[in-house]
C-alpha cells in the first residue's frame, strides 16, 4: 500500500505559449488544469484518479483561427504492481476551429504504440482505454485496449490492443517484448508493430 496522503489530491494549473516562426501553424497559446490523487482503500488496494482540462488558441504569428479543447479523466485500483484502469481522454478538432494539438508530447506513449494518431485527425480524437497490469513469476504483464472516435461528428476510427512484457534476467539484465495492432475501421489501414528490446550497463 503506497503512503496516504492527508489531502484530497493535488491541483497544477499550467501554460504552454508556443512560438514556432518556421511552422506558424503550430502556434499556439494553451491554458489548463490537472488535478492527481490518492487514497488508499484497506491495507491492500489503493485507488488513484485524474482529470485534466486545457483550452487551445492560434497566437503569436499564427494565421489561423484555432479554438480547441483537451479533457482527460481516469480512475484505477492497484495492489502491489497489480490493477485495472479506465481512461477517457478527448482532443476536439473541426475544420472551422481546427484541432488540439501536443506538439511537446512524446506522443508514442498515449494513443496507441501503433502510432496512428500521433497527429490529431481534423474531426479531433476521443480515445477510450481499459488497461490490466498484473506480475507473473517475475514478468510484469500489461495489457491495452483502446476504442477510438471522432470527436466531432460519428466516424469511429479504429480498435487497438497493446501488450508489454518484461522481466530481469538472472544476471540483472532486463529484456522485454511489446506488441501493438490496429484495427482500422473509418481511419487508416490495419498495423502490427512488434519490439524486443534490452539494455546493457557498464
Amino acid at each position: 500500500m503506497k503512503k496516504q496522503t492527508p489531502y484530497l489530491g493535488l491541483v497544477t494549473g499550467f501554460a504552454y505559449l508556443l512560438d514556432y516562426p518556421n511552422a506558424p501553424t503550430a502556434s499556439r497559446a494553451t491554458f489548463g488544469a490537472r488535478f492527481d490523487g490518492m487514497r488508499a482503500l484497506n491495507e491492500e488496494w489503493d485507488v488513484s484518479v485524474e482529470t485534466s482540462h486545457a483550452l487551445q488558441k492560434d497566437a503569436f504569428d499564427n494565421p489561423g483561427a484555432v479554438d480547441a479543447s483537451y479533457l482527460m479523466a481516469s480512475a484505477g485500483v492497484d495492489r502491489s504492481g497489480s490493477g485495472i484502469g479506465i481512461r477517457y481522454e478527448s482532443l476536439s478538432g473541426s475544420a472551422a476551429d481546427g484541432s488540439f494539438v501536443t506538439p511537446l508530447a512524446t506522443l508514442h506513449k498515449f494513443n496507441g504504440w501503433a502510432d496512428v494518431f500521433l497527429a490529431t485527425p481534423t474531426d479531433g480524437l476521443v480515445d477510450i482505454q481499459l488497461s490490466l497490469k498484473h506480475t507473473v513469476g517475475g514478468t510484469s504483464i500489461t495489457l491495452i485496449a483502446h476504442d477510438f472516435s471522432a470527436q466531432s461528428g460519428d466516424r469511429h476510427h479504429g480498435r487497438e490492443f497493446d501488450a508489454v512484457l518484461g522481466r530481469s534476467l538472472p544476471s540483472g539484465q532486463p529484456v522485454g517484448l511489446k506488441f501493438a495492432h490496429y484495427i482500422a475501421d473509418e481511419t487508416g489501414t490495419d498495423v502490427t508493430k512488434v519490439w524486443i528490446w534490452t539494455s546493457l550497463a557498464f
